[in-house]
């Protein structure tokens, strides 16, 4: 949906104007970022409950994980965003995490 749509662009400009506004910053992490972040934490806590991931696991870190690769390459444009990259980006985070 970031690369394939307008979405990747108004997200790039939301993150953009978050540097420069402290009261948007503010709006967005309680209603943009903080909404997904909560919900990647739901399954990631599932996964502990299962007994699928370290029951020991740094949620925020893990989080932060997920989530830097993808601002990254959106922000930077460095590299593909894509089904690829996401496979990989999963593959890799869940070497650190299985239980």
């Amino acid at each position: 949906m970031l690369t394939t749509t307008t979405t990747g662009t108004a997200v790039t400009g939301l993150i953009a104007e978050a540097q420069i506004d402290a009261s948007f910053a503010e709006a967005f992490r309680e209603q943009f970022i903080k909404c997904r972040r909560a919900a990647t934490r739901t399954i990631l806590e599932r996964g502990m409950a299962r007994g699928e991931l370290r029951p020991d696991l740094n949620l925020e870190l893990v989080i932060d994980t997920i989530y830097g690769p993808i601002w990254y390459r959106l922000l930077l444009k460095h590299a593909p965003l894509d089904d690829g990259f996401a496979e990989e980006l999963v593959n890799f985070v869940m070497v650190g995490m299985r239980a």
